[in-house]
Formats: C-alpha cells, structure tokens, sequence
C-alpha cells in the first residue's frame, strides 16, 4: 500500500551533495544541522542543509556501521548493522548514551529508523524482527 504526501507550496526540495558511502540522513528539529551516516568509516557528521558543507564531518565516531538514524529531542539513535544494535546518542554532543538501546537476536539487522514523540519505530533488513 502507498500513501501521497503532497507538498505544501511553502516546501522546498534542495539537491546537496552528499559524502560517499552515506547511509542515511535526517534533519533534527532546529534544522539548523543535516546528521549524515558514513557506513565506510564509521562517522556520523553535521553538514550545513543548504550547502552540504561539512560543519563536522565527524561528530561520532567510532560508530559499527551506522545505518539508519533518527533524532526525537535531544535522542538520536543509530541503526548500526554489524552488531545488531539501535544504539543512543546525545544529539548535540556526539556522547554515547547507551549502545544497546535496541538488542537481542534478530531475524534480518536493524536499518530503517523513525521516531515520533516518546516512540521508535525499528525496521529490519530481511524481514527481521527482535526475537527472545
């Protein structure tokens, strides 16, 4: 099933440029910031949403192959596909709150993420789901 999301005439689409090996991005509340996910070397960055331009290309690092991101608050949360893990970050540190936010065995890894209000919601490459 597909759903139209029409775009108000007040909406603008804008083309930047994007680092290679980029897995995903999402753009907090203040919109003053683009996170970007670097599956290759294991950064989440801050670009600038109008240019593309690197604020910090690495505010995280160190991070398990960041993959899906999504921002609720001062929360985001990281997908990160080699260990199976939704992990939690403080959004304007960079600073590891608790690695294993989301765990346990799955059927498929954690990918896609999305948040709304106090709720995560976790997809899983493969049709996987948490098990145990």
């Amino acid at each position: 099933m597909s759903r139209r999301f029409p775009l108000r005439p007040s909406l603008a689409a804008r083309a930047v440029a994007l680092p290679a090996f980029f897995a995903a991005l999402c753009l907090p509340s203040s919109g003053q910031v683009l996170l970007i996910s670097n599956s290759y070397n294991g950064t989440i960055g801050e670009y600038d949403p109008n240019t593309g331009n690197a604020i910090n290309a690495s505010l995280m690092s160190g991070v398990p192959n960041p993959y899906g991101l999504a921002v609720t608050g001062s929360k985001l949360f990281v997908a990160t596909t080699n260990n199976d893990r939704v992990a939690e970050y403080n959004v304007n540190t960079g600073a590891l709150i608790n690695p294993s936010f989301v765990t346990g065995t799955f059927s498929g890894y954690p990918s896609g993420l999305a948040a709304s209000g106090d709720t995560l919601y976790v997809s899983f490459t493969g049709g996987g789901h948490p098990q145990g």
